[in-house]
């Protein structure tokens, strides 16, 4: 009774000790959490992989994906009763102390999975009290933790060569699989070789490696888990002779996904097309001077996911700054922002796609453009303006709009310009902003929706009749040569930036949005032969590749036909002529004479306005005196003397009219009084 008593005494005080040492020492699991990154295509398949901060290809095992009959191999060959003891096996250290006094040395080890899973967690010199601490660390293991777990942590964790570890990067690094589908021959490889990962490597030691494997697969058949046949084939198998590379697919994106996510993100990218693209830039970049790159995006329409993303064509190639994510890099637009401007202004009913633009040399204030290759057309429709990129016309109908327009339109669609003056201005037109490939795609997908009468977004970029005008235009514009035949039918534009620094062409389907652009990262002008380097040499044969590469699907619905301009949008430059002469103020009343009904106590003058945009605000002496919507305003002069008028319109044009006002109220204008009548032109 007494040892009893005895016997349960110490059996609490060892519970008791266990619990405060388990309070006072938790398992050490952070190295579970730092494991590899590895970003999945949308089909579930393995895109990109990156190793953890330390260096090592360390992925989450997942026990559910394994091979079981991996499984079976590894608890036979490691801990055959794995799933009936409590962390330490008896038994096992039994025979393995019975082998090491008959034989002298030591024979076979007694460590169960459990605990080197505990050696693999916190790493320790081979000492009795490093043996002890193990034990210690596998009871803590199977208190808190499901055998399925601890298998987890051990597939997690064990090493298989070099900076391999885990039974994922195994399986992956050395046959090129993932470890649902193992041979027995590789099964039995990737058992033993977590025992010995530096002596059993089979890429140095394939010698080594096939004697280890070859006795796992006789001790399988000695247990009668294989058959002769099973056995005589799986040592027939060669061993592998090197490592295969994780796929390092879609790199800038991959690492944008993995800095705000999770070690495994399942991304929108489609895998093949991917590669195609990469295959398709690397083979390009040839053909280019050094320090050249490309990037490229495909979104999806109706979801705005991304399909492909290409920061650069080759992400080591130190001279192109390949390591810099290009679609992400602000870059001046060039002309790819023209097709907004003709369709924010046929939103606002100023234009018509037939409606003629004047084509010639003109200035803006202080602002001069000229057209891309020096050359004046004179009357073009709008048609022919956006689809030759003509820069003046552009211009003219932002100058009418108002350049805040423009910007307003891309920060309701969540696109915000980067500007030089911190306010918008016309030169915006011709690529005076900065935009990224990323945000340029997504404009033009939103003009893609807005054009699509079944599409629904909740901020439309353009009216859809506006859109589908602008799609049309850009729909009907020749491809290049080699892509005339194709029955693809795409909407496109170039753009082309100062200096010949960045190529660009964006269009889409029905589907699919594409965007291509070419250059220097650092921002250098190109060189050689300038044709070569606009965007519809550099940048749109990569495009139209692009979309060649996807399935054709069914044909964009375009509008069938523009109809006919109304009288009033036949012509532009008329009305801009028009409404650009110089602001007139005049007077209306008595001609240069007024005359007061009683003896001039208060002089009454009448005014009007020319050439104005209302509504017209109105000043005397530099006070306001009244708003209006009409070009005329009435004012009353307070006292006589020299008197001040001014009127500004809409568009923050003014004019000025100085009148002498004498007494007593008789109001003469003229050169022979102090502060005559003059009139200032329109600003």
């Amino acid at each position: 009774m007494r040892l009893l008593k005895r016997f349960a005494i110490t059996g609490l005080l060892l519970a008791a000790s266990f619990l405060l040492l388990d309070r006072l020492f938790p398992l050490p699991l952070e190295p579970l959490q730092q494991r590899a990154g590895v970003v999945l295509d949308r089909h579930g398949d393995w895109l990109h992989a990156a190793p953890n901060r330390d260096g090592l290809w360390r992925f989450q095992a997942d026990v559910a994906r394994v091979d079981p009959d991996f499984v079976r191999v590894l608890l036979h060959y490691e801990d055959r009763r794995f799933y009936r003891h409590p962390g330490a096996d008896p038994l096992a250290i039994l025979r393995a102390t019975g082998q090491s006094i008959a034989s002298g040395e030591v024979v076979s080890g007694a460590s169960t999975l459990t605990m080197q899973v505990a050696r693999l967690l916190e790493r320790r010199p081979r000492t009795l009290a490093s043996k002890l601490v193990e034990l210690f660390r596998a009871f803590q293991l199977e208190w808190h933790h499901s055998k399925s777990e601890i298998l987890g942590f051990y597939l997690t964790l064990a090493p298989y060569g070099g900076n391999l570890e885990g039974i994922e990067a195994g399986t992956r690094a050395w046959f090129d699989k993932p470890p649902a589908a193992l041979t027995l021959a590789e099964s039995a490889l990737l058992a033993v070789l977590p025992q010995r990962p530096a002596r059993l490597r089979p890429d140095r030691y394939p010698d080594a490696a096939r004697q280890a494997r070859d006795k796992v697969l006789g001790r399988l058949l000695a247990s009668g888990l294989i058959t002769q046949q099973q056995h005589d084939e799986a040592a027939a198998m060669p061993v592998p002779r090197r490592l295969h590379r994780f796929p390092r697919h879609a790199p800038h994106y991959s690492a944008l996904l993995l800095r705000r996510e999770a070690a495994i993100v399942r991304s929108t990218i489609d895998g093949p097309l991917q590669r195609q693209i990469e295959a398709l830039a690397k083979r390009h970049a040839v053909q280019w001077e050094k320090g050249v790159t490309m990037a490229a995006l495909v979104l999806d329409n109706a979801s705005g996911e991304v399909r492909a993303w290409l920061g650069s064509h080759d992400l080591f190639d130190r001279e192109a700054s390949g390591y810099v994510d290009m679609v992400t890099a602000v870059r001046s637009p060039g002309s790819t922002l023209k097709p907004f401007i003709y369709g924010i202004a046929f939103d606002s009913n100023l234009l018509h796609p037939e409606t003629l633009l004047r084509d010639a040399p003109r200035s803006f204030g202080s602002y001069t453009p000229t057209n891309f290759d020096g050359r004046y057309r004179g009357d073009v429709s709008v048609i022919e303006a956006l689809q030759q990129s003509l820069n003046i016309p552009a211009v003219s109908v932002l100058d009418r709009l108002g350049p805040g327009r423009l910007a307003d339109a891309f920060g309701a669609a969540g696109i915000d310009l980067r500007i030089a003056a911190n306010r918008p201005e016309l030169p915006m037109a011709l690529g005076g902003a900065g935009l990224t490939l990323e945000e340029l795609a997504r404009l033009y997908r939103l003009l893609a929706l807005s054009s699509d009468p079944l599409s629904v977004q909740p901020q439309p970029l353009l009216g859809e009749r506006a859109a589908g005008w602008v799609t049309k235009i850009l729909a009907e514009n020749p491809p290049p040569a080699r892509w005339r035949e194709s029955k693809r039918q795409l909407a496109w534009k170039t753009g082309t930036s100062y200096g010949y620094r960045d190529a660009w062409t964006i269009g889409f389907d029905r589907e699919l949005t594409a965007a291509v652009w070419v250059g220097r990262p650092d921002g250098h002008p190109r060189h050689g032969d300038r044709e070569r380097t606009t965007g519809r040499r550099a940048a749109a044969p990569l495009f139209f590749e692009i979309m060649g590469l996807l399935p054709e699907r069914s044909r964009y619905n375009i509008a069938a036909d523009y109809g006919e301009p109304p009288p009033g949008l036949a012509r532009f430059d008329r009305q801009e002529q028009l409404m650009r002469q110089p602001l007139e103020l005049r007077l209306l009343s008595g001609g240069e004479r007024i005359r007061p009904a009683d003896a001039c106590a208060q002089t009454v003058i009448d005014l009007a306005v020319s050439h104005g945009e209302s509504p017209y605000h109105w000043f005397l002496n530099g006070a306001p005196a009244g708003r209006t919507t009409g070009a005329r305003q009435r004012v009353s002069v307070p006292e006589p003397g020299n008197l001040e008028l001014q009127v500004m319109d809409a568009s923050r044009r003014t004019a000025s009219l100085s009148v002498w006002i004498e007494q007593p109220g008789c109001l003469r204008a003229g050169a022979d009084r102090p502060g005559s009548t003059r009139l200032s032109r329109g600003r």
